[in-house]
């Protein structure tokens, strides 16, 4: 007979998640239970299910962050917002985890509780997860990832196209010194972005300006405010700006104002996104549209592939990106 993790909670009295993290050596479970349930799953004989061996009807959404159980910044509640609404879409049900970035160690507890049939990670995740997933077959998608990094199938906006709009968009209002303001450059999606920008300058002989690039700020109004901050104490001030999302574009934006700069005639402004608050800013905000709706759609449509054959090779799709022109500019 087979030992499940619901005979080891019984035995210890503890719930089944406890025993999962336990097994999985979650620091928030004490060294020596850790060790007492370990070592009994090890007598008993017990072994971990396979994900996919019987259909839960479930996905879950594990979301990396800096401070667990909490979101990054407003991309990371869009996300969670618009994959509920997919998979609820295909009458399905959804389980939403945070984990720290630095629990390397911790294996989401959908995975070790074998409670789902695919999951859609997001936010970095460590590469200690990703070789699991890919080891165990399961069924994934990482968003805004890159496969060379994670082995595993990613899915990501293609800034190139909606990047290159806005740097012709400027420079054709006569821009020549754009700044451009960053998050950590450590996450693909935001090298994406930069990468992007920098190769939009080039193809149009533009020359990159070392000083007005801006990274590290937090991707929030308040990151928006300070960078903008520094960037008027340049001797040389930027003619234009692009941030890397939509709220620091709103703090720059209120930055500026404070200091009288007259928007978009002193200085123009671009952005990502293009989130709920970009028309209502004022002047309202160019933001390039990533089209994440339908990139969960096909990160729902490519777990489901995976689901029907645990074979298949992993791979990394890309979705085109565009400008939407407002005021700003």
């Amino acid at each position: 007979m087979t030992t499940s993790l619901r005979d080891i909670s019984k035995h210890f009295k503890v719930n089944v998640s406890t025993v999962s993290r336990a097994l999985s050596d979650d620091k928030r479970i004490s060294e020596k239970i850790r060790a007492e349930i370990k070592s009994y799953a090890a007598q008993v004989g017990y072994k971990p299910s396979p994900l996919r061996r019987k259909i839960k009807n479930t996905l879950a959404l594990v979301i990396y962050t800096d401070e667990e159980g909490k979101t990054d910044d407003y991309y990371q509640l869009e996300i969670i917002r618009r994959f509920s609404l997919v998979v609820s879409r295909h009458k399905k049900n959804i389980s939403l985890e945070f984990l720290r970035r630095n629990s390397s160690s911790i294996i989401p507890s959908a995975i070790t509780e074998n409670r789902v049939d695919g999951l859609l990670l997001a936010g970095h995740p460590p590469l200690e997860i990703c070789r699991k997933i890919c080891t165990e077959k399961i069924p994934a998608v990482i968003l805004s990832d890159s496969l060379a990094r994670t082995g595993c199938s990613c899915i990501n906006p293609d800034f190139s196209h909606g990047t290159e709009e806005a740097v012709s968009k400027l420079i054709h209002k006569g821009r020549k010194r754009i700044a451009m303001v960053l998050s950590n450059l450590d996450f693909p999606t935001v090298k994406a972005r930069y990468d992007a920008f920098i190769k939009a300058l080039a193809d149009r002989k533009q020359t990159l300006i070392p000083e007005l690039i801006m990274p590290n700020f937090s991707p929030d109004i308040r990151g928006g405010r300070t960078a903008v901050q520094a960037l008027l104490k340049r001797q040389e001030r930027p003619d234009a700006i692009i941030f890397i999302n939509d709220y620091m574009a709103g703090g720059g934006i209120m930055e500026l104002q404070k200091n009288g700069i007259r928007l978009p005639e002193d200085i123009s402004i671009s952005s990502y996104d293009n989130t709920i608050i970009s028309a209502e800013l004022s002047p309202s905000l160019s933001s390039v549209e990533s089209n994440l709706e339908g990139i969960l759609e096909e990160a729902y449509q490519m777990i489901c592939a995976q689901m029907k054959n645990k074979e298949r090779a992993p791979e990394e799709k890309l979705f085109s990106t565009q400008l939407i022109v407002r005021e700003s500019i």
